[in-house]
C-alpha cells in the first residue's frame, strides 16, 4: 500500500498548478482583448496597470436609488505591455463624524470606449480545478508529477476510477455553492445599503461553512488522513 502524501508536497503540487492555470489565463488576456475589441475581457492575475481619475461620468449611466456616486476612474490593465482590461471604478464616499463608508461599481470598457457590463476577473480558481480534474482523469497534474504524488483508488491504492475522480471535484467546489451566495447577497445589500438580519445571518452560516470545511481539509491533510471529498469520494492522494 502507498504512503498518504503529506501537506507540504500537496501544497507545492497545488502552487505549481495554480501557477499554471494563472500564466495560462495572463497570457490569453490581451489575445482576448485584441481579437474582440475589448467585447470580452478579464482582468488577468499576473498585471501592471495605469489609473487616471474622471472629473466627469460617461453618459447612459443609471444606477439604483440612493446611490449618488462622487468619484470615478479609469484603469487599463497590461500583461507584457499588450492590454488586456479597462475598468471603470465608480464609486461614493460618504464621510461621517465617526464612520466612512464607500460603495463602489467596477464596470468593464471596451476598446472604443462603450461600457460593456461589470468587470470579471481571471476565473483562475475554475481553470485550477478543470485542470486538475482532467488531467487526474489522463494521469497526473504537471504540479503532482513533479512532486511524485497521484490520486488513487483508497481501497485499492490503484489509478482512481473517471466516476471516483468526478465525484471528488464534485465535492471539492461544494464550497463554491456558499461562497457564491454571500457574494449575491453582499452585493444586494451594498447595491441597496441595506442589510437586514436575514441577509447579515445568511453571510454568516455561508462564511461558517466555507472556514469549516477548509479547517477541515487542512486538518486531514496535515494528519495525512483524507480530506472530506477524497473521504466520500473513495480517494486518496498518495505519494508515487
Amino acid at each position: 500500500m502507498s504512503e498518504p502524501a503529506g501537506f507540504w508536497r500537496r501544497s507545492f503540487a497545488a502552487l505549481i498548478d495554480l501557477a499554471i492555470s494563472v500564466l495560462v489565463l495572463s497570457c490569453l488576456a490581451p489575445v482576448l482583448f485584441a481579437t474582440t475589441d475589448g467585447r470580452w475581457q478579464y482582468v488577468p492575475d499576473v498585471n501592471l496597470s495605469t489609473c487616471q481619475s474622471l472629473n466627469s461620468l460617461p453618459e447612459g449611466l443609471t444606477f439604483s436609488p440612493g446611490f449618488a456616486p462622487n468619484y470615478a476612474s479609469l484603469c487599463e490593465f497590461y500583461f507584457a505591455g499588450w492590454p488586456a482590461a479597462r475598468i471603470l471604478t465608480v464609486g461614493q464616499q460618504t464621510v461621517g463624524d465617526n464612520l466612512t463608508t464607500n460603495v463602489s461599481y467596477t464596470l468593464a470598457v471596451d476598446a472604443e470606449g462603450t461600457i460593456i457590463g461589470t468587470a470579471s476577473k481571471s476565473p483562475s480558481i475554475e481553470l485550477f480545478v478543470l485542470l486538475r480534474l482532467l488531467c487526474d482523469v489522463l494521469a497526473r497534474t504537471p504540479g503532482r508529477r513533479i512532486c511524485g504524488i497521484a490520486v488513487v483508488d483508497r481501497a485499492t491504492g490503484e489509478r482512481a476510477r473517471r466516476s471516483r475522480l468526478f465525484g471528488r471535484y464534485l465535492l471539492f467546489a461544494l464550497p463554491l455553492a456558499p461562497a457564491f451566495l454571500s457574494a449575491t447577497v453582499v452585493q444586494q445589500a451594498v447595491a441597496s445599503a441595506t442589510w437586514s438580519g436575514l441577509t447579515i445571518a445568511t453571510l454568516v452560516a455561508s462564511l461558517s461553512i466555507i472556514a469549516g470545511l477548509w479547517v477541515w481539509t487542512i486538518v486531514s491533510i496535515v494528519r495525512r488522513r483524507p480530506a472530506y471529498y477524497d473521504r466520500f469520494a473513495g480517494t486518496s492522494v498518495d505519494r508515487r
